[in-house]
Protein backbone atom coordinates (compact mmCIF):
# COMPACT_ATOMS: atom_id res chain seq x y z
CA UNK A 1 0.00 0.00 0.00
CA UNK A 2 1.22 3.49 -0.59
CA UNK A 3 0.21 6.59 1.08
CA UNK A 4 1.09 10.42 0.32
CA UNK A 5 0.31 13.19 2.83
CA UNK A 6 0.08 16.47 2.18
CA UNK A 7 0.92 19.34 4.70
CA UNK A 8 3.32 22.17 6.56
CA UNK A 9 7.16 21.62 5.24
CA UNK A 10 9.62 20.04 7.20
CA UNK A 11 7.40 18.01 9.88
CA UNK A 12 7.28 14.61 11.01
CA UNK A 13 5.17 12.46 9.26
CA UNK A 14 3.72 9.03 9.67
CA UNK A 15 0.95 6.48 9.31
CA UNK A 16 -1.20 3.70 12.09
CA UNK A 17 -3.42 1.52 10.58
CA UNK A 18 -6.02 -0.31 12.47
CA UNK A 19 -4.94 -4.06 12.83
CA UNK A 20 -0.89 -3.24 12.09
CA UNK A 21 1.55 -3.29 15.24
CA UNK A 22 3.84 0.03 15.13
CA UNK A 23 3.78 3.18 12.77
CA UNK A 24 4.38 3.70 9.49
CA UNK A 25 6.80 6.70 8.66
CA UNK A 26 6.50 8.71 5.88
CA UNK A 27 9.40 10.65 5.08
CA UNK A 28 9.18 13.96 3.32
CA UNK A 29 10.20 13.40 -0.42
CA UNK A 30 9.11 17.20 -1.57
CA UNK A 31 8.41 20.22 -0.03
CA UNK A 32 5.41 19.74 2.49
CA UNK A 33 4.70 16.01 0.32
CA UNK A 34 5.03 13.14 2.56
CA UNK A 35 4.94 9.75 1.24
CA UNK A 36 6.04 6.02 1.98
CA UNK A 37 4.61 2.56 1.47
CA UNK A 38 3.46 -0.85 3.88
CA UNK A 39 3.61 -4.03 2.16
CA UNK A 40 0.86 -6.23 4.43
CA UNK A 41 2.40 -9.19 6.49
CA UNK A 42 0.70 -11.87 7.45
CA UNK A 43 0.46 -11.01 11.24
CA UNK A 44 -1.59 -8.14 10.33
CA UNK A 45 -4.94 -7.92 11.16
CA UNK A 46 -6.46 -5.64 8.61
CA UNK A 47 -9.98 -5.42 7.75
CA UNK A 48 -11.50 -2.83 4.53
CA UNK A 49 -12.80 -0.72 7.23
CA UNK A 50 -9.54 -0.40 9.42
CA UNK A 51 -8.78 3.01 10.32
CA UNK A 52 -5.90 4.73 8.93
CA UNK A 53 -4.73 7.65 11.27
CA UNK A 54 -2.07 10.45 9.95
CA UNK A 55 -0.06 12.34 11.86
CA UNK A 56 1.98 15.24 11.18
CA UNK A 57 4.18 16.99 13.73
CA UNK A 58 5.83 20.41 13.22
CA UNK A 59 8.33 21.54 16.39
CA UNK A 60 5.99 21.43 19.59
CA UNK A 61 2.69 21.32 16.88
CA UNK A 62 0.95 17.85 16.27
CA UNK A 63 -1.84 17.36 13.83
CA UNK A 64 -3.81 14.16 13.47
CA UNK A 65 -6.17 13.11 10.96
CA UNK A 66 -7.94 10.18 9.33
CA UNK A 67 -8.22 8.96 6.23
CA UNK A 68 -12.19 9.29 5.02
CA UNK A 69 -12.40 6.28 2.64
CA UNK A 70 -12.29 2.50 2.97
CA UNK A 71 -9.30 0.85 2.76
CA UNK A 72 -10.17 -1.69 -0.31
CA UNK A 73 -10.76 1.18 -2.60
CA UNK A 74 -6.89 2.35 -1.83
CA UNK A 75 -5.25 -0.60 -1.65
CA UNK A 76 -4.17 -3.27 -4.25
CA UNK A 77 -4.90 -6.78 -3.98
CA UNK A 78 -3.14 -9.15 -1.52
CA UNK A 79 -1.32 -11.67 -2.77
CA UNK A 80 -1.63 -15.02 -1.04
CA UNK A 81 1.47 -17.26 -1.11
CA UNK A 82 0.55 -21.27 -1.63
CA UNK A 83 2.70 -23.80 -0.41
CA UNK A 84 4.94 -25.60 -2.73
CA UNK A 85 4.19 -29.33 -2.12
CA UNK A 86 6.97 -30.74 -4.10
CA UNK A 87 9.23 -27.57 -2.94
CA UNK A 88 12.28 -28.33 -0.12
CA UNK A 89 15.89 -28.15 0.52
CA UNK A 90 18.55 -30.95 -0.02
CA UNK A 91 19.05 -32.74 3.25
CA UNK A 92 21.52 -35.30 2.44
CA UNK A 93 23.66 -36.79 -0.90
CA UNK A 94 24.83 -39.95 -0.27
CA UNK A 95 27.24 -42.25 -2.38
CA UNK A 96 26.36 -45.36 -2.48
CA UNK A 97 28.18 -48.56 -3.02
CA UNK A 98 26.39 -51.52 -4.29
CA UNK A 99 28.55 -55.31 -4.03
CA UNK A 100 28.15 -57.78 -6.67
CA UNK A 101 27.06 -61.18 -6.44
CA UNK A 102 30.33 -62.90 -7.02
CA UNK A 103 30.20 -66.70 -6.69
CA UNK A 104 32.20 -69.80 -6.42
CA UNK A 105 33.46 -70.91 -9.04
CA UNK A 106 33.11 -74.98 -7.80
CA UNK A 107 34.89 -76.88 -5.13
CA UNK A 108 38.32 -76.35 -5.08
CA UNK A 109 40.56 -78.49 -2.43
CA UNK A 110 42.71 -78.53 0.70
CA UNK A 111 45.35 -75.85 0.13
CA UNK A 112 43.47 -73.77 -2.91
CA UNK A 113 40.32 -72.23 -0.61
CA UNK A 114 42.92 -69.44 -0.25
CA UNK A 115 43.31 -69.11 -3.93
CA UNK A 116 39.09 -69.47 -3.84
CA UNK A 117 38.44 -66.73 -1.62
CA UNK A 118 40.80 -64.26 -3.58
CA UNK A 119 38.90 -65.60 -6.96
CA UNK A 120 35.71 -64.55 -5.04
CA UNK A 121 36.82 -61.28 -4.11
CA UNK A 122 37.76 -60.12 -7.38
CA UNK A 123 34.67 -61.44 -8.88
CA UNK A 124 32.05 -59.54 -6.36
CA UNK A 125 34.34 -56.28 -6.82
CA UNK A 126 34.02 -56.70 -10.72
CA UNK A 127 30.29 -56.62 -10.32
CA UNK A 128 30.33 -53.89 -7.43
CA UNK A 129 28.18 -50.81 -8.89
CA UNK A 130 27.84 -47.09 -7.42
CA UNK A 131 24.89 -44.58 -7.37
CA UNK A 132 23.81 -41.47 -5.45
CA UNK A 133 20.80 -41.06 -3.25
CA UNK A 134 19.88 -37.05 -3.13
CA UNK A 135 17.55 -36.89 0.16
CA UNK A 136 15.07 -34.35 -0.38
CA UNK A 137 13.18 -32.74 2.64
CA UNK A 138 10.15 -31.15 1.32
CA UNK A 139 8.21 -28.08 2.56
CA UNK A 140 5.22 -30.10 3.70
CA UNK A 141 6.91 -32.16 6.44
CA UNK A 142 7.61 -35.07 3.88
CA UNK A 143 10.79 -36.61 2.92
CA UNK A 144 11.62 -37.88 -0.75
CA UNK A 145 14.71 -39.79 -2.13
CA UNK A 146 16.09 -39.56 -5.45
CA UNK A 147 18.37 -42.02 -7.03
CA UNK A 148 21.17 -40.93 -9.47
CA UNK A 149 23.71 -42.52 -11.78
CA UNK A 150 26.06 -40.40 -11.85
CA UNK A 151 26.90 -37.59 -8.96
CA UNK A 152 23.97 -35.39 -9.37
CA UNK A 153 25.34 -32.15 -8.40
CA UNK A 154 23.65 -31.01 -5.74
CA UNK A 155 24.27 -29.74 -1.95
CA UNK A 156 22.95 -29.97 1.19
CA UNK A 157 21.23 -26.91 1.57
CA UNK A 158 20.19 -26.09 -1.91
CA UNK A 159 16.53 -24.98 -3.00
CA UNK A 160 14.86 -27.87 -5.11
CA UNK A 161 11.94 -29.25 -6.33
CA UNK A 162 10.82 -32.23 -7.53
CA UNK A 163 8.68 -32.78 -10.60
CA UNK A 164 8.19 -36.09 -12.40
CA UNK A 165 11.21 -37.91 -10.11
CA UNK A 166 13.81 -35.10 -10.82
CA UNK A 167 14.88 -32.92 -8.89
CA UNK A 168 15.08 -29.27 -10.22
CA UNK A 169 16.85 -26.27 -9.11
CA UNK A 170 14.30 -23.72 -7.39
CA UNK A 171 15.28 -20.89 -8.61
Amino acid sequence: MHFTLYGTPDGRANLSIKGVKGKILLPEVNKGEYSGSYTIRNRDKIASRSAVTANLAIGESFTRVTLGKAMHSASAPRRVAHACNNCGSVEAVNLVEVKGEGGYLGTVGGGAVGALLASHAIAGNAGKSQHYEVLVHLQNGATQMVSYAAKPGFRVGDQVRIKDGIIERNT
